[in-house]
C-alpha cells in the first residue's frame, strides 16, 4: 500500500473520530444543560418546600398559642362558675335560715 493510500484512509478515520467527537460533545453540551435545569428545578423546589415547612410551622405555632388561651379561658370560666356554685350555695344557706327564723318568729307571735 503506497503512502497516499494510507494517509487517504487515516484521513478518512480521522473524520469519522472528529465528527463523532463533536457530536458527543454536542450531546454532553445538552445533558449538561438538562442537568443544570434539573438543578435549578431542584433548588427551587427545595427552597418552596423549606418556605412552605417554615410557614407552617409559625401557623402551627399560632394554633397551639390560640390553644393555650382557650384552655386559660376555660380555666377561668370553671373557676367562676365554680365561685358562683360556692356563693349560690351560702345564699341558699342564709335563705334556709332568714325562713327558719321567719318561721321560728312566726311561731312565737302565735304562740
Amino acid at each position: 500500500m503506497t503512502l497516499n493510500k494510507r494517509l487517504d484512509q487515516i484521513e478518512l478515520i480521522l473524520a469519522d473520530v472528529v465528527q463523532k467527537t463533536d457530536r458527543l460533545i454536542e450531546s454532553n453540551g445538552r445533558i449538561l444543560e438538562i442537568a443544570l435545569r434539573a438543578d435549578s428545578n431542584a433548588h427551587l423546589a427545595a427552597r418552596g418546600v423549606a418556605s412552605l415547612t417554615i410557614e407552617m410551622h409559625r401557623r402551627f405555632e399560632k394554633v397551639d398559642q390560640r390553644f393555650e388561651q382557650i384552655d386559660q379561658r376555660f380555666d377561668q370560666q370553671q373557676m367562676q362558675i365554680e365561685t358562683l356554685r360556692q356563693e349560690m350555695n351560702q345564699k341558699f344557706v342564709q335563705f334556709e335560715q332568714t325562713q327558719q327564723q321567719i318561721l321560728t318568729l312566726l311561731l312565737d307571735r302565735l304562740k
